[in-house]
């Protein structure tokens, strides 16, 4: 939302049944659409397509998913175009629809020149007060990644691998900024050893994943400096098997589990929270089983990660007081 302007996109779906139970995409209807209200939500006057679904690959964006619209300080708007779990979408490049005329027209913007891809299905930007854009997705290595734009996405800075070096998979991405260079970024992750080429679809039986958040007070920098910390308890994972991502019923493992999509905001002290799914709650029995080889967690409690203390995301508000939150406590393993 930008002022009293309110935008709402999402992904729009329409196939007809052929040949051989082949299906042929509508393109267009089909894709990633945004409407507009000029008053806060009451009504939305107009529709746009943004960017069209054929489902070979061949357009930007992929498979018409989207991350969450954001808008800069002069009210241009951006939506992140998804990737996808499939070796077309993963060799696109990182790619962001923008509009500079309140949503009537939109032009899309791929990173020129990369090389490294953009897996993840809903990506994610955060806007500083000056106008610089950042934007954090997995890339076709798994890795959480950074990437930046002064311009409006006319130019791109990066990347930046987020996600620290012994990490095997990350998946799943939220940004939230402060001042000027004040990023907080969330993602999940996993140091478990896995196959060549794994992805959180296919990780292997028993990967225990947790929540991780990671900060920089200089990403405005030539080159920023990253700090990470894991939020959740060891003996309390966020997610126990695989993260499956290609829809369906989960494959061979029955991993359908942990759902899609995080969030991350920060309030007027500059405290970052994050909302995520905990596919491994305590409280549900999860802790029973997670040794096994073949363990799949299917627990879906949605969860809010806070900052309990330390540094704000604005520097006049200095370290954070404590909010003295504790953590659930697990069943005994």
């Amino acid at each position: 939302m930008w002022k009293n302007v309110l935008y709402l996109c999402y992904n729009k779906y329409d196939m007809t049944a052929g040949v051989l139970n082949t299906y042929a995409w509508k393109n267009e209807v089909t894709g990633t659409w945004c409407e507009v209200s000029f008053d806060s939500g009451q009504n939305f006057v107009y529709a746009a397509q943004i960017v069209e679904q054929r489902g070979d690959g061949s357009r930007d964006g992929c498979f018409g998913v989207n991350g969450h619209p954001i808008v800069h300080p002069d009210g241009t708007v951006f939506v992140p175009l998804g990737g996808f779990p499939h070796t077309f979408c993963g060799n696109l490049p990182p790619t962001v629809a923008v509009s500079e005329d309140s949503g009537e027209t939109w032009i899309v913007r791929p990173m020129p020149n990369a090389t490294i891809g953009q897996m993840e299905i809903d990506p994610d930007i955060t806007v500083t007060p000056d106008g610089t854009a950042y934007m954090l997705f997995r890339n076709k290595n798994q890795h959480a990644t950074l990437v930046r734009s002064r311009d409006h996405f006319k130019t791109w800075e990066g990347p930046w691998r987020v996600s620290p070096p012994d990490h095997t998979l990350n998946v799943f991405t939220g940004i939230s900024s402060g001042d000027n260079g004040r990023i907080a970024m969330t993602y999940l992750g996993t140091v478990d050893a896995q196959v060549k080429q794994a992805t959180p679809s296919n990780a292997s039986g028993g990967t225990l994943w947790n929540a991780f958040v990671t900060y920089s007070v200089d990403a405005d920098s030539e080159s920023p400096t990253f700090f990470t910390q894991q939020v959740n308890p060891t003996e309390d994972p966020v997610q126990v098997g695989c993260v499956w991502l290609l829809g369906g019923g989960g494959g061979p493992m029955g991993c359908r589990n942990l759902l899609d999509f995080i969030d991350s905001v920060t309030d007027a002290e500059g405290r970052m929270f994050s909302v995520i799914t905990d596919g491994c709650d305590p409280r549900n029995g999860c802790a029973a089983d997670t040794d096994s080889a073949n363990y799949q967690s299917h627990d879906g409690q949605a969860t809010v990660l806070v900052q309990d203390v330390g540094l704000s995301l604005y520097a006049d508000k200095g370290n954070l007081g404590r909010f003295w939150l504790q953590n659930p406590q697990p069943f005994p393993r």
